[in-house]
């Protein structure tokens, strides 16, 4: 049954069944709109590798569940356009609170770091950290991978068209009033 109509059971495929907490996508598209972004929903009839990513600043991606009593899960992906070191953090240090460790024993900690290139970066709150995805390609193949196992859905995150039309026509204006001078 769709949302809009009537009956005693109204169905989202993007909100928790009970109607309680903020699992609706519109939640996100009110808040990327008040920032100056759009959403753009990836049709799934074409392949993630044929999706203009050029004008995209972010993927949202959402893991609908594969049974009734699971919840979906979001995550944001990430282009990060220029060289970034991150320290490798041991499994077993990660779920210390910060607290517990004293600033000497921070201090003394080495750890080995790595220097990514430019690239896409997970962002998933279920990692232990963001995790390197790398190039488009490995883009292509890890949303690819995730959609035959889940039911999946890709979102774009673009600038919005209509902060795009007020910048462009506030440019616009200024070269024709100097001109009239």
């Amino acid at each position: 049954m769709h949302p809009e109509q009537g009956g005693w059971l109204k169905f989202n495929s993007h909100k928790n069944f009970l109607g309680f907490g903020y699992y609706d996508i519109n939640v996100i598209i009110a808040a990327l709109n008040e920032k100056g972004y759009d959403l753009l929903w990836h049709d799934k009839r074409t392949g993630i590798e044929e999706a203009d990513l050029s004008n995209c600043v972010g993927i949202i991606v959402h893991i609908q569940p594969d049974w009734f009593f699971r919840r979906g899960h979001w995550f944001a992906i990430k282009y990060i356009d220029k060289d970034l070191t991150v320290p490798i953090v041991p499994a077993s240090y990660v779920g210390e609170p910060r607290a517990a460790r004293s600033a000497a024993e921070r201090e003394e900690r080495d750890y080995e770091s790595y220097t990514h290139k430019p690239g896409f970066w997970n962002l998933d709150s279920k990692l232990r950290h963001p995790e390197y995805i790398g190039d488009r390609v490995l883009l292509n193949s890890l949303l690819q991978k995730l959609s035959k196992r889940n039911r999946l859905h890709v979102l774009l995150v673009v600038p919005s068209a209509s902060s795009d039309l007020s910048a462009s026509s506030s440019s616009s204006a200024s070269p024709s009033s100097s001109s009239s001078l």
